[in-house]
């Protein structure tokens, strides 16, 4: 992100901080104290300064209506203007009554201009008039969700701000990694920035800047390789789709080879790759690489670098099996054959398993979870995510990330039935176990929901572990993951994101 955009994000969390904590008090003071007060409205009058704020009408308002009720509430308690508090620190908290008038006689003057005063641009400088469109369709079906029904509005209007930049960061990334050629609307682009924004906005900020921004671009290549993998794969790739899985497993028998320090040599698949071939092997190592070199992966311990490995690696096997198990599907169904699970050919299908057996597996792996969680743990630790290696923490943390894995593919199949029926994808409830319920979608739902209940539970006990070894915001950061995928997930309950390619 580029200094002007880090300086948008830094200047905004100030807000979001000084808006919630008036919120706990109905007479406009900040923490029960006119100097905090003082410094709260101070923060919020420089913030009327910035172009980004003055072009959002709502939280220009929002803003105004703090500053004036904070300094009705400095007027109504002069005398205690030079009363100092002890919160000013050096190496002991000390009070100084001469800061404390200071500050409160240059809070109680701040000017507080009215709303006719602002000369609003025709579009703001964060974003378009087409991105804020697209951010308000997000924002509207968002705050429908049970985890922002009942958010404050102005929150949610400051991480709509935050978003319509962030997009269009994204949006200058695109496409450098992955081609989108003869591509619809990548509609992700738009939910991608405002669910970060959003669920860190509801978890007091527990993630810094810099890790909400790797967390999207991350975010945004997970549904670029799930495009990639199904045009490449499955369109362009039909007849060679077998020596898919041989190239992936070598690009990553060479990335464990060089992480040993052998100077080994891997042979081409196959004897010869075809041009095709190659270009899949030359995209996905772009993506491979993105991730494994990240520097805050670089610098986790060895044991969370070789997970993050295996687990990335799962994941791109899993597309190529998905991809398999759809052609299954669309083979089966067009030969008008009733039991699906029953194999046409000698290659299995995993129709052949239980669905609970599958949803563990290889439909956990298919939907990224597991490795952006560990992506993530290197994120948020930094450098302590070792202690993610401990017993009791590691097999919290992998139970939470594959009880996760299993509620996010529900739901993600709950809301793209309609898609995936078009496209013959394999769907939750094309599993034998469905085909003799009543009611398969409700059904779906309560299996999603039980597993809610085993993500909360694995989420809370990693809390208490994490605390008792003295990581409390990694313990809050965790939160703030599970709130990203959750929202995903009830997103698509109400609307499928996805980009339909067939």
């Amino acid at each position: 992100m580029d200094s002007i955009g880090r300086c948008f994000w830094l200047k905004l969390l100030p807000y979001y901080t000084a808006l919630k904590t008036q919120n706990f008090y109905l007479d406009g003071r900040w923490d029960e104290i006119c100097e905090v007060t003082a410094y709260a409205v101070l923060t919020l009058s420089s913030l009327l300064r910035l172009p980004w704020i003055t072009a959002q009408e709502t939280i220009t308002k929002r803003i105004l209506k703090s500053i004036e009720e904070g300094k009705s509430y400095l007027m109504v308690h002069r005398d205690h203007w030079s009363i100092g508090r002890h919160i000013w620190i050096e190496k002991v908290t000390y009070a100084s009554k001469i800061l404390s008038e200071a500050y409160r006689i240059a809070a109680a003057m701040a000017p507080v201009p009215t709303d006719a005063m602002y000369d609003r641009p025709s579009e703001s400088l964060s974003s378009s008039k087409t991105a804020n469109k697209r951010i308000r369709g997000a924002y509207n079906i968002i705050q429908l969700t049970r985890l922002f029904a009942s958010a404050d509005k102005g929150i949610l209007d400051i991480a709509g701000a935050q978003a319509a930049y962030s997009m269009s960061y994204l949006e200058r990334q695109r496409l450098d990694i992955f081609p989108r050629d003869s591509m619809n609307e990548d509609k992700y682009l738009t939910f991608i920035p405002f669910t970060w924004a959003t669920c860190s906005s509801i978890n007091n900020g527990a993630a810094g800047v810099g890790v909400l921004r790797e967390m999207m671009v991350l975010s945004m290549l997970n549904y670029q390789v799930d495009e990639f993998m199904e045009t490449a794969v499955v369109e362009d790739l039909a007849e060679e789709s077998d020596s898919v899985k041989p190239t992936i497993r070598q690009l990553f028998h060479e990335i464990k080879t060089s992480r040993n320090g052998e100077n080994g040599v891997c042979r081409a698949v196959n004897g010869t790759e075809s041009s095709k071939l190659k270009h899949i092997k030359t995209i996905l190592s772009r993506y491979i690489t993105h991730i494994l070199r990240n520097p805050a992966v670089l610098q986790s311990s060895i044991r969370i670098q070789q997970w993050l490995t295996t687990e990335l690696e799962k994941f791109l096997l899993a597309h190529v099996t998905q991809a398999a198990d759809n052609h299954h599907l669309w083979f089966c169904k067009g030969a008008g054959e009733t039991n699906l699970s029953a194999p046409t050919s000698q290659k299995q299908s995993s129709l052949n398993q239980t669905f609970h057996s599958w949803v563990r597996s290889t439909s956990a792996d298919h939907t990224s979870c597991s490795f952006s969680f560990i992506f993530y743990i290197c994120l948020v630790a930094n450098k302590r995510a070792g202690v993610f290696t401990t017993p009791k923490v590691a097999y919290l943390a992998e139970e939470f990330c594959r009880h996760l894995a299993s509620m996010v593919r529900m739901y993600n199949d709950y809301g793209s039935v309609k898609r995936d029926r078009i496209e013959t994808n394999l769907n939750s409830v094309d599993f034998p176990e469905f085909s003799e319920s009543k009611s398969e979608m409700s059904d779906l739902m309560w299996i999603a929901e039980y597993e809610r209940r085993a993500v909360e539970s694995a989420l809370e006990q990693l809390r208490v572990e994490l605390e008792a070894k003295g990581q409390n915001e990694v313990a809050m950061a965790l939160r703030l993951f599970y709130n990203v995928a959750d929202l995903y997930g009830l997103i698509y309950v109400q609307k499928d994101i996805a980009t339909q390619l067939k």
